[in-house]
């Protein structure tokens, strides 16, 4: 059954009403993907769109109802506003770029109108992009005073953009441990577990993009904290016997040694320690500005571990050291 016929026999059986607020749907909202269906018992525990178990509901209360809906402050509301414009310039330009490089290499039939006219909307599609760019760098510029962005900005290659995308997509109040930011983020698991068929979501794409922007950056400046970070896994994997799953040249999953996996393979992992550690600093500083506890990393809290790194070594400012300058 399509998802409009099992709505529509939600609403003649429950009513055409959002169970949660009780407002009125209309079968066109239906037609319109302007309704949700929402399962009373999770999909993790086996629920599936039975009718009995199975209600109509508008996309807010939906969002509202599994702790998806985030309602930020004005000021902020406006960042989140000049991302996503962004996100979708970007995603738009690439599209198009990436077609009209298929006509230059021969992978797809050429048609010169075609070619012709996705060229005359790059230039309009660059500059909405590098407007949107700017907007959110004025934003953090004219917040640069503001402690926890004053905080991040004094790390070593930490740019405007990916301070603007911890500000907009991190809540330091919902993630109670550095796990639950890296899992939000999609780091909690190697790249090829990241998606399984059946369960959904991945993590934060697009923080996780902006992240990876981050260390690019991060990688070309030897100075950075953050680099050396890099170095040391990638120093240790060439030398590590541990036995795990990696892709070979021809694409298949093997499980091996990191000193014989892939070169590509082990900057990754170093890139990914990188992403972990820039995303676990800024946890722990959001939450002390935020007046709320922050624990050590597994390895120091249950292992032991005594050589952990404070973030200030890498450039974050603590409310302390803000109140003294």
């Amino acid at each position: 059954m399509g998802k409009v016929a099992l709505k529509r026999d939600l609403g003649d059986e429950h009513g055409y009403r959002c169970y949660i607020c009780d407002e009125p749907i209309t079968q066109e909202q239906i037609d319109q993907g302007m309704v949700d269906t929402d399962r009373l018992i999770p999909k993790a525990e086996g629920q599936g769109y039975e009718i009995d178990l199975t209600r109509l509901a508008c996309p807010v209360c939906h969002m509202k109802r599994h702790g998806a809906h985030r309602i930020r402050p004005e000021d902020l509301g406006v960042l989140k506003i000049a991302i996503d414009d962004r996100e979708q310039w970007m995603k738009l330009l690439y599209k198009i770029e990436n077609q009209i490089r298929a006509y230059e290499r021969g992978t797809d039939e050429y048609s010169d109108i075609s070619r012709k006219q996705l060229s005359e909307m790059l230039p309009m599609l660059q500059a909405r992009v590098k407007d949107r760019t700017n907007l959110i760098n004025a934003w953090i510029h004219d917040h640069r005073e503001e402690p926890l962005i004053k905080s991040a900005m004094n790390v070593k290659s930490m740019g405007a953009q990916t301070v603007a995308y911890l500000v907009t997509y991190v809540v330091p109040e919902k993630a109670k441990h550095r796990s639950s930011v890296w899992k939000y983020v999609g780091l909690d698991k190697a790249s090829h577990e990241r998606y399984e068929k059946g369960i959904t979501s991945g993590g934060a794409k697009r923080l996780r993009t902006a992240l990876w922007r981050c260390i690019d950056s991060m990688w070309k400046n030897k100075d950075c904290p953050y680099r050396q970070i890099g170095d040391r896994v990638k120093a240790r994997l060439e030398q590590s016997e541990k036995m795990v799953s990696s892709r070979t040249v021809k694409g298949l999953l093997k499980t091996m040694m990191w000193k014989d996996t892939m070169k590509c393979h082990r900057h990754g992992a170093a890139y990914r320690k990188m992403m972990k550690e820039v995303i676990g600093d800024y946890w722990v500083v959001a939450r002390k500005f935020a007046g709320l506890p922050t624990s050590g990393p597994y390895v120091q809290d249950m292992l032991g571990h005594e050589d952990i790194t404070d973030p200030r070594e890498r450039g974050w400012l603590f409310p302390d050291d803000i109140q003294h300058e």
